[in-house]
């Protein structure tokens, strides 16, 4: 009898950070913002489709993802050098979501130093319209969502805010396998009330979308670490244009269940997003943590593609 090979499990360290930005509340240049993260990035939104940028900045040292809403750029999927760029494109100029994943920054090393990095043949966009986008990640070692959205502020009526955040959990229902979920949004959304899991920190108020967001954090087992004791410094994300007041309205969200692998949360103040209005501020979270993983990439890599071939790129998002 022929025996099955044995593969040895080895212990890894993993680190991986996202971040999360609404850039054009006001955006003087998408090339000033990029050059403000050391990235090319061309004035011709025609041109998205054959340029890439980089999110390795100063400010955000090894980022492996970043999320932006509002970016108003063409709809797109390119790679210039290590960058993987995924735009859903705007809608009358409005809107539009991007997501930039870096392929050389490691997610994972061993006791001996070899890294592991991400490929964009581990990335499938699902799900993409003007204001969501939802991708799947099956890599050698593991799998898991990212979901990134701009939901509609206040202003807009209950009626059509509810039948978005109605559609948005359907998105989720339809696809969702129970593979580790990443929320990074501009829900328009304050936290809300301390329930311990969720929110872990008392005094967040409640605005109209809190209790469709937290509905959906809670549905997925997702808290926000910015209110947890892993956040550092101001709550705020969002600055009312009278200038007298901040809100948390723009997210990152994790599984409950990783909360002690979550080891930093922060605002990022001092970063410049190039805006004409300074009403948006980044949000980023560090995840760092050890695991045993699957030293056999062969044999890892068929337990996800099994998951994989049932899904596909969205038609309209293609290399």
């Amino acid at each position: 009898m022929q025996q099955r090979p044995r593969y040895q499990h080895l212990v890894h360290d993993l680190d991986s950070t996202l971040v999360r930005l609404n850039v054009a509340s006001g955006l003087t240049s998408h090339s000033a913002l990029a050059q403000q993260m050391s990235m090319p990035y061309p004035e011709d939104p025609k041109a998205t489709q054959e340029s890439c940028t980089t999110c390795r900045t100063k400010c955000v040292p090894s980022s492996s993802t970043v999320a932006i809403q509002e970016a108003r750029s063409e709809q797109g999927c390119s790679r210039r050098a290590n960058i993987l760029r995924l735009c859903t494109g705007h809608q009358g100029g409005q809107y539009g979501i991007e997501l930039w994943i870096d392929l050389e920054a490691p997610y994972a090393s061993d006791h001996k130093g070899r890294e592991h990095c991400f490929r964009d043949s581990h990335f499938l966009v699902v799900h993409q319209d003007p204001r969501r986008l939802l991708v799947r990640c099956d890599a050698g070692h593991g799998s898991f969502w990212l979901f990134t959205f701009h939901a509609p502020h206040s202003g807009y009526r209950s009626i059509e805010r509810e039948a978005w955040w109605a559609e948005t959990m359907e998105i989720l229902q339809h696809s969702y396998d129970d593979d580790p979920l990443f929320i990074l949004a501009d829900a328009n959304a304050e936290p809300g009330e301390y329930d311990g899991e969720t929110v872990q920190i008392r005094g967040f108020p409640t605005t109209a979308n809190t209790p469709a967001f937290r509905a959906l954090l809670q549905s997925y087992g997702l808290y926000l670490p910015a209110t947890s004791a892993a956040h550092r410094g101001p709550n705020g994300t969002w600055s009312h244009c009278n200038g007298l007041s901040q809100h948390c309205l723009d997210h990152i969200a994790i599984p409950l269940a990783w909360q002690q692998r979550c080891t930093h949360s922060e605002v990022l103040e001092a970063f410049d997003m190039a805006t004409a209005h300074d009403d948006h501020k980044m949000a980023a979270v560090q995840l760092q943590w050890k695991d045993r993983l699957l030293d056999d990439s062969a044999a890892s890599k068929q337990q996800h593609i099994k998951k994989a071939v049932k899904y596909h790129h969205h038609p309209d998002l293609h290399q």
